[in-house]
């Protein structure tokens, strides 16, 4: 069978450049962890911190897939959150279990 990506003229790829407004964070390590786990999101091409202040992340994202990248974000590994608004050029999300991202940081 040939998969839908596949086929001519099958499903356009979506190009997107949203920023994901993230938070709480409490430090570098979490925030660092979390643009990783972006980064390896099928589709993302680049991230760039725009703005980090008080524990909210700015995160330039550049996507391209055919899946739009709030939908992808289901597949965000290592970090349970919510998404509390969505637009054309922005997506915040609450992040609810940072406790074991701390705790690691007191191991080190």
């Amino acid at each position: 069978m040939i998969a839908v990506d596949d086929r001519p003229g099958g499903a356009v790829p979506l190009l997107e450049h949203l920023t994901l407004v993230v938070y709480p964070f409490h430090s570098f390590v979490a925030l660092n962890e979390f643009q990783g786990a972006v980064r390896a999101l099928r589709g993302v091409t680049n991230t760039r911190v725009r703005r980090f202040y008080r524990g909210t992340l700015h995160l330039a994202v550049d996507y391209e897939d055919i899946i739009p990248l709030a939908e992808r974000l289901q597949d965000l590994r290592g970090f349970r959150w919510q998404m509390v608004s969505e637009n054309r050029q922005e997506i915040e999300m609450l992040l609810e279990d940072t406790g074991a991202l701390m705790a690691a940081e007191g191991d080190g």
